[in-house]
């Protein structure tokens, strides 16, 4: 859509369905780290534009006993931790280049031979203003399949280093 004034046009609008996707999204699109997994490593560079939601979820059927799952941005900084089932969200508040991905399933005693089912998306969903008290990172609620409104904890730590985020439920 075109906005005009007097004749003259003003700008352009886009919808967030308009904006190309990072080579980073469309990765995780394509399902290179979808299905049964104890942990896969993706690396080679991903690229991610301020704006984009990485959505995580964690289901069954799976082995073993895990306690926790984990996506990693870039590979061994946990960006997105569930305990082990739901699903949580990463919005980019920077554009990023992660030098790998990677999800983890632990056990109680680290990782092993216990996987969840993944189910990773990302998409242009743009950027919300992030909570009072918390300019940076925003705030992580997660969305448990076994516990539902259960209110996890900050994370970003390091990841801020990397690029400015904010977690949301779905």
């Amino acid at each position: 859509m075109v906005l005009v004034m007097g004749g003259l046009p003003l700008a352009v609008a886009t919808s967030a369905s308009a904006v190309d996707l990072s080579e980073g999204c469309s990765f995780l699109n394509s399902g290179g780290l979808n299905g049964l997994s104890g942990g896969t490593l993706a690396g080679g560079g991903y690229p991610f534009k301020a704006g984009e939601t990485i959505t995580v979820t964690t289901a069954r059927p799976s082995t073993g006993e895990p306690t926790s799952a984990a996506f990693q941005a870039p590979a061994g900084i946990d960006v997105i931790t569930l305990s082990p089932y739901g699903t949580k969200s990463y919005t980019l508040l920077t554009s990023a280049n992660f030098d790998a991905l990677a999800v983890v399933v632990n056990n109680s005693t680290g990782s092993g031979a216990n996987q969840v089912t993944w189910h990773i998306s990302c998409a242009f969903t743009g950027i919300s203003a992030p909570p009072p008290g918390d300019p940076e990172h925003g705030t992580e609620i997660e969305s448990d399949a076994e516990h539902p409104n259960v209110h996890g904890d900050r994370h970003g730590g390091e990841a801020g280093e990397h690029a400015r985020h904010q977690h949301r439920e779905d």
